[in-house]
């Protein structure tokens, strides 16, 4: 199994423990997205379609169904399970009606023109909302589980998010400012910016090329862009005006040392692994902006300027027991050292070692791919197991691009004076549920932080930003 579906089917594997048979046969949904013609209707209609289209298939109105979406109209087919929506103001509702149950005469859900930004958050809420009725998919439970769903509603307020609707229409300046990875998180990140007001300069740092395997997610990317960066794919894609957008084909540090002063101001930061981001933070930027995806379960978005007296992003993501069994136990099945596993990415030495192990890799391939990259391969073709045994995949399209919209409200409120009457730093919610609004918190930095308590840090400020840290500053 090696595409954009083979990849959904492993996470669904990975998730519930069905079988290859019963994964494939869950994912075959038909879903039809039924609309009126108002404008509302017709944009949430693309996002939603664009977005499952990535995981089941979605059908003509002339088709038969598996699901039916209701977008301001009433039902029009008799699909064993029919989702009704209704997007108003602030709130997006959801209703999911199934054979089980009466049907009656459903009044169409109103849909109101929102905010383009809040209109894809919503999309996202409603493609989860729907891949869960229809797989009985209860993907936060531990352990996760295929079972039916008992709950089949939701409501999600767009203000519990932590923001205020007229700010989306603040223009956003983007000066000296990074977009670390060109992943999932990424394009979701890209996809909601298209609803934004962005100037200034943006360059997209990547080494990786596009693989099969991306192509569950990232909206930006199609068959045939398998083998061709990912950075500069999306520097061509993701134009607005009045933003000039760069690519640099290489890791943030090879970046940086092309650099004034070898530093940035800003990172928006979409890596994944927790190693990679304690990686970003020791690079010094003054700004940070994350967010990131636990397998389908978790999205977790943080952001701080320095100095600061709370958390960077190191305290955010700290080594925890578990990164060191599990680089123990890649660098065991795959023959090589620790070391190698802890290498930012693949050198020519390590790619001749990775060959000489496993020789249908090809060597040219493998330099300047990130190792996880190249292990969550190999263990979802089930050439490697995870040390609990499970196969290794990726989020669903909706989980990803949803992190990647709580990515772009995050640099809004970033960016003006609600971040300063809010001064939250974390957020933490599960993408299958509605956020609380008590979900925000100021996450305090660590006390044996990795990077921040450490004596050379607050040295390190001062070398590289004078202007903007003093002797008397503590470590930030």
């Amino acid at each position: 199994m090696n595409n954009g579906i083979d990849e959904n089917v492993r996470t669904l594997m990975a998730a519930t423990g069905l079988s290859e048979g019963e994964a494939t046969e869950k994912l075959s949904l038909r879903v039809r997205v039924s609309r009126a013609d108002s404008p509302a209707c017709v944009n949430l209609a693309r996002d939603v379609e664009s977005l499952l289209s990535r995981t089941v298939s979605i059908v003509d109105l002339n088709m038969e169904c598996d699901v039916e979406i209701a977008l301001g109209t009433k039902y029009v087919t008799t699909a064993p399970l029919q989702i009704w929506t209704s997007l108003d103001g602030d709130t997006l509702s959801l209703s999911a009606q199934n054979d089980h149950g009466e049907r009656g005469d459903v009044v169409p859900g109103r849909i109101e023109d929102i905010h383009g930004l809040l209109r894809k958050i919503a999309a996202c809420y409603l493609c989860g909302f729907t891949l869960s009725n229809a797989l009985g998919l209860l993907a936060d439970r531990n352990p996760p589980s295929s079972a039916p769903v008992d709950s089949p509603m939701l409501t999600v307020r767009f203000s519990d998010l932590g923001i205020q609707p007229e700010l989306l229409n603040s223009e956003v300046m983007l000066r000296d400012t990074v977009l670390v990875g060109a992943g999932g998180v990424a394009n979701g990140f890209l996809w909601a910016a298209e609803e934004l007001r962005i100037v200034g300069e943006l360059t997209i740092v990547d080494p990786k090329k596009v693989h099969r395997g991306n192509l569950n997610r990232c909206l930006y990317f199609g068959l045939n862009d398998v083998g061709k960066s990912k950075s500069s794919l999306l520097a061509q894609r993701f134009r607005r005006t009045g933003l000039a957008v760069t690519a640099y084909e290489g890791d943030l540090a090879s970046y940086l040392s092309t650099r004034p002063g070898k530093k940035v101001t800003r990172v928006i930061t979409t890596v994944d692994s927790r190693r990679a981001r304690r990686s970003v933070q020791n690079h010094l930027p003054l700004e940070v902006i994350d967010a990131s995806t636990t397998d389908i379960s978790e999205i977790i978005v943080h952001s701080h300027r320095q100095p600061t007296k709370n958390a960077c992003l190191a305290c955010i993501y700290p080594h925890v027991v578990n990164e060191q069994q599990q680089d123990e136990h890649t660098a065991e099945n795959l023959g090589i050292t620790v070391d190698d596993v802890r290498k930012p990415l693949i050198d020519e030495a390590l790619a001749t070692k990775l060959c000489a192990n496993f020789p249908a890799l090809d060597k040219a391939a493998l330099i300047n791919t990130a190792l996880d990259t190249l292990y969550k391969s190999m263990c979802g073709e089930g050439q490697l197991r995870t040390p609990a045994g499970k196969q290794a995949a990726a989020p669903f399209a909706f989980v990803s691009n949803l992190a990647g919209a709580l990515l772009a409200l995050e640099l809004v409120r970033f960016d003006t004076k609600s971040h300063s009457a809010d001064d939250t730093n974390y957020l933490f919610l599960s993408p299958w549920h509605a956020p609380h609004r008590r979900l925000r918190a100021k996450k305090p930095r660590l006390a044996d932080c990795a990077f921040c308590s450490q004596l050379g840090t607050a040295k390190a400020w001062l070398t590289v930003w004078p202007d903007v840290f003093s002797q008397t500053i503590e470590p930030s």
